[in-house]
């Protein structure tokens, strides 16, 4: 009798720690896998995420406002995002994907949007037109110290680089055109580094710090996503784009790298539907080397991508609870 309540005991040990490493294993793999975006699939702009491959769609928070420009922190336990849940115009808030609660950091009679973390999670940039024109600002995780960093004539899409010491972004020039500049945390300094030639969306760093990605307009093909050697400005061209017969170019933008630089996620028309937009990921050396995956086929706007942090599954509730705290799973469509 005593050897086999041993026996059990092991055998309950032994299926435990299967379960455990299984739960990890899945947690590590979600984590490298999943991609969060903004969809009015619902009516109203909701924030989802999907995985790699197109699959596993799931809900993340689905209130009767906007929310869009979500961004995750470093420790992948806060969410950032623009919402207009209390006012006309859009404010930015942190939702603490442990506990569920949210918090406005911003209060203004202005569009306050696209919120970019610094790496060590202290403080946010992000856009505003509280002066009338789009210039990028940042502020504390408490919504103090307000700084303004750039004053051009239209400002957008931030991003900062993973050293901390530059933030990238777009700006309107005189000429009207758009340019893609960098400007230092501090807002002493900036720098450019490529024209974009039409209106650019949304810089995005690679992880490693050496190139940025973005969108540049092109001639017959329109806006396509393309890399800037950071150092050398050598450009590279990731989408090829394209053009129907006698129709519209594409458009491609808001590139965003996965944690570990091999592939980046983007938002494309579909020239077949108007008005409707979807994600696609690719090979980070670009379609010469693989085509580009689509990943949202629902008829809806689909914007905003952003790569779910590994550590995110590990403050967060089991994907069980996800779909009952979070909303109602929702099957790919």
């Amino acid at each position: 009798m005593e050897n086999r309540g041993v026996y059990t005991v092991f055998v309950t040990l032994m299926l435990l720690s299967s379960v455990l490493l299984t739960i990890n294993v899945v947690a590590q793999d979600i984590g490298s896998e999943y991609i969060s975006f903004s969809t009015n699939r619902n009516g109203n702009y909701d924030i989802y995420m999907i995985d790699r491959h197109g699959g596993n769609l799931q809900a993340i928070l689905d209130g009767p406002a906007d929310e869009i420009h979500a961004r995750w922190s470093p420790n992948g336990r806060y969410l950032a995002y623009a919402s207009n849940e209390n006012a006309a115009f859009y404010d930015i808030y942190v939702m603490d994907m442990r506990t569920q609660q949210r918090w406005q950091l911003t209060d203004h009679a202005a569009n306050d949007t696209n919120p970019t973390w610094s790496p060590d999670g202290t403080e946010i940039a992000f856009t505003s037109n509280r002066r009338e024109k789009y210039w990028v600002y940042k502020m504390n995780i408490k919504g103090e110290k307000l700084t303004r960093l750039t004053k051009g004539e239209d400002d957008s899409g931030p991003a900062w680089s993973p050293d901390g010491e530059w933030i990238a972004y777009n700006t309107l020039q005189p000429d009207n055109r758009v340019y893609l500049y960098i400007v230092s945390a501090d807002g002493r300094k900036q720098k450019q580094l490529a024209t974009t030639g039409g209106k650019g969306r949304k810089p995005a760093w690679s992880p490693d710090g050496k190139k940025i990605a973005f969108s540049s307009w092109e001639l017959g093909i329109g806006l396509k996503i393309v890399t800037i050697d950071v150092e050398s400005g050598t450009l590279h061209r990731v989408t090829l784009g394209g053009r129907v017969p006698a129709g519209p170019a594409f458009r491609r933008y808001s590139p965003a790298w996965s944690p570990d630089g091999k592939w980046i996620a983007y938002v494309s028309d579909n020239l077949a539907v108007q008005h409707k937009t979807f994600l696609y990921v690719v090979d980070a050396a670009g379609e010469e080397r693989a085509e580009s995956i689509q990943l949202t086929t629902h008829l809806s706007t689909n914007i905003s991508p952003a790569w779910v942090p590994e550590p995110f599954f590990s403050v967060s509730p089991s994907r069980g609870k996800m779909t009952t705290l979070w909303g109602k799973l929702k099957q790919h469509e």
